[in-house]
């Protein structure tokens, strides 16, 4: 039976999103690595703050602010931007 009735679709999508995780971490990034980098590329600089990113994310800022901080993305002045 070919996957084509409107009930296979929630197995389609979940399938493709297995593919792009199984993607990012073939590139040395882990999903939601992938997932926030993605974001940023979108993101206008005022929506580049950790906050505006686990909230897209779906995770808690503290997170987010941990790996804007291992990564570099502080900015003077004690502000915080991640670096697109």
């Amino acid at each position: 039976m070919a996957m084509t009735e409107a009930s296979d679709l929630p197995e389609l999508i979940l399938r493709l999103a297995r593919l792009a995780e199984a993607e990012a971490w073939a590139q040395g990034l882990n999903p939601a690595q992938a997932a926030a980098l993605a974001y940023l590329g979108r993101a206008n600089r005022f929506s580049r703050a950790p906050s505006q990113v686990a909230d897209w994310l779906g995770a808690t800022r503290g997170t987010v602010f941990a790996d804007a901080e291992g990564a570099g993305g502080t900015r003077a002045g004690g502000g915080r931007r991640l670096a697109a």
